[in-house]
């Protein structure tokens, strides 16, 4: 199921233009789910705790440079955003991607 246009924002990586949503979790976590703009098939889905692990009052932005890195570490990690499949969840990115 595609993400809503109203909501999401978009960001081009590599020329190719993605639609990202990014929500806070009760549990506090914040889950990110990126697809491609125009003809979305396969989504991923990240996850990030919602609190720098130095400052837990401090909460974590997700901002375009976190998005194209997600989207760059699934790309090499076999997320094809235009193969139609099951979402690909690449886990906890808070230690495998710096932004």
């Amino acid at each position: 199921m595609a993400l809503a246009k109203k909501g999401s924002r978009s960001i081009l990586v590599d020329e190719v233009q993605y639609r990202w949503k990014a929500r806070s979790e009760p549990d506090g976590t914040t889950h990110v789910v990126v697809e491609l703009y125009d003809t979305p098939q396969q989504s991923v889905v990240a996850f990030f705790q919602s609190t720098l692990p130095n400052n837990p009052e401090e909460r974590r932005a997700i901002t375009p440079a976190t998005v194209s890195a997600i989207v760059t570490y699934a790309l090499e990690n076999g997320w094809n955003p235009e193969k139609k499949a099951k979402q690909l969840n690449v886990g906890f990115l808070d230690d495998k991607i710096t932004v």
